[in-house]
């Protein structure tokens, strides 16, 4: 069962979790074999903080996660077509691929990875 975020969920959920402007775009959990069925989150950044928002298979917040970006140790970014994330925080590290050629939100995920990109610099 695949998901289907569309451009006024990410304006719903970036509108719940930032105050001005911001970045929001749609993530998966990298897993090698996607057994059992890897995490979906939606990504919200803004100039303090970077919210993690799990979401379950119907599309409904499962969790948050908050993560001030002065707690990012490190930040990779690779990948040609899918661009391969890894955030390391002082207590975890989330591995994530975001996907910048979904049909209906690629500015969101376009917009997403360049933001992305400038903290990684």
């Amino acid at each position: 069962m695949k998901l289907t975020v569309t451009k006024a969920f990410l304006e719903e959920i970036m509108g719940q979790y930032s105050n001005g402007r911001a970045f929001c775009g749609y993530a998966e959990q990298s897993k090698i074999i996607a057994i059992p069925i890897p995490k979906f989150y939606v990504i919200v950044l803004d100039h303090t903080t970077l919210t993690l928002v799990q979401l379950d298979l119907k599309i409904q917040e499962k969790a948050v996660t908050v993560i001030p970006i002065e707690s990012i140790e490190q930040l990779d970014i690779s990948g040609l077509y899918f661009k391969k994330i890894v955030l390391k925080t002082n207590h975890q590290t989330y591995k994530l691929i975001i996907r910048p050629y979904i049909i209906g939100i690629k500015e969101y995920q376009r917009n997403l990875i360049s933001a992305l990109e400038r903290i990684h610099r």
